[in-house]
């Protein structure tokens, strides 16, 4: 099926810098189906398109390790998804795989168009570099692209209902942002709001975009709604000990209201991976959001009546840790621009730790962590340390 059927042009991202054009969409499971004519979600393969324009009068090469480092040949793809019972039908596959693969040189003004075939992402947005290497210089394209049909728990949030326009404290001075956000609860909530839990040890000040971009460029997965369909897998994960990078998460609540948006970034397990939790706060710094949340390392699982799948994480009760790793993740993702620490979650002792909503002890220094984001790019030796 065309490309032009399946919208994926008219969604497609484009850039144009030193007389090169770059086009680029990423297909979801249905459209690589229909473009592939196999499943290759199934076999864990993502295509991401491209089209390259190039008005220069020198080559320009194209780097696909720039997309995805760990791309497939099409050959690889080929073998993993060919028709072992008939010879013929897996030779036209082998065929259309190499004709559908972007070529890598683009002469002078002419255009390419193909795909680049990278490992399976989950979510709905995707971060890519495209990289162009000419004669004289190095083109770097930097796109973040939409996957539609992930449904993840944060898009059945109305965020443009969550506050009236009057609910805003906008601060215009560092001081006076300070001031607000010691005002912030110190915790989470249960749904009733009479038992505290995990501190509220993150605070994101955010351009438009910049957690989004920050959060996906390190790896951060979405989380999907909880549904028959996602607990059941939820649980066979954790019997197995198996990845499951967006499963659900449980709901915790701050300003009457469970998390806004949900993000975890998954290490070798389900039973190994970090929370982090946001919620939009009525605060605005200038033109820049702030939300509000509560980041924690997962460590173990164990048995739990207090919550739906009859399990919960035992979380690493080194609070700070799971704080500072945020705040390095957040640097090294080269958004972000400014970085304080403030009071507002009050010192918990090692010797006396509080316990969080399913009985994991923690404990912290107190501080919050304050993360000024920008969408654009800042290097680990430009990042402003604020005195506060």
């Amino acid at each position: 099926m065309p490309l032009e059927q399946l919208n994926v042009i008219a969604r497609a991202k484009t850039q144009t810098q030193n007389g090169i054009t770059v086009s680029a969409a990423v297909l979801n499971p249905e459209e690589s189906l229909h473009v592939f004519g196999v499943n290759l979600a199934k076999t864990g393969v993502q295509p991401v398109w491209l089209t390259i324009r190039n008005d220069t009068d020198e080559d320009q090469i194209f780097l696909p390790m720039s997309v995805d480092p760990d791309y497939f040949s099409p050959h690889e793809v080929w073998w993993k998804t060919r028709y072992e019972k008939d010879r013929e039908a897996s030779k036209r596959m082998a065929i259309r795989f190499r004709e559908l693969l972007i070529p890598h040189i683009i002469e002078p003004h002419s255009k390419v168009s193909g795909f680049v075939l990278t490992p399976l992402h989950s979510g709905s947005i995707r971060m890519i570099n495209v990289d162009i290497l000419g004669l004289s210089k190095t083109t770097t394209f930097n796109y973040f692209l939409a996957i539609p049909g992930f449904l993840a728990d944060h898009h059945l949030v109305k965020f443009d209902s969550l506050y009236q326009a009057g609910d805003f404290k906008t601060c215009t001075t560092l001081d006076e942002l300070k001031a607000q956000i010691e005002t912030l609860p110190c915790c989470v909530t249960n749904e009733k709001g009479d038992t505290n839990g995990d501190p509220l040890n993150i605070v994101i000040v955010s351009e438009p975009d910049a957690a989004w971009r920050s959060m996906v460029r390190r790896g951060w997965d979405e989380t999907e709604p909880i549904t028959g369909a996602s607990a059941m897998k939820t649980v066979n994960a954790f019997m197995a000990g198996k990845e499951y990078r967006t499963s659900p998460i449980s709901a915790l609540y701050v300003f009457g209201r469970s998390q806004d948006i949900a993000l975890q970034k998954a290490r070798k397990t389900i039973h190994e991976r970090n929370h982090l939790r946001l919620w939009l706060a009525p605060i605005k710094y200038k033109d820049n959001h702030i939300w509000v949340g509560t980041v924690s390392r997962d460590i173990g699982v164990k048995m739990t009546s207090r919550t739906w799948s009859l399990t919960t994480h035992e979380i690493d009760g080194n609070v700070d840790e799971a704080r500072a790793y945020l705040t390095q993740d957040a640097a090294y993702s080269q958004n972000l621009k400014a970085l304080a620490f403030t009071g507002g979650v009050g010192k918990v002792p090692m010797d006396a730790p509080r316990l969080n909503l399913t009985d994991s002890p923690w404990y912290t220094d107190g501080d919050r962590a304050i993360l000024f984001l920008t969408n654009e790019e800042t290097p680990l030796a430009d990042i402003k340390f604020l005195d506060w």
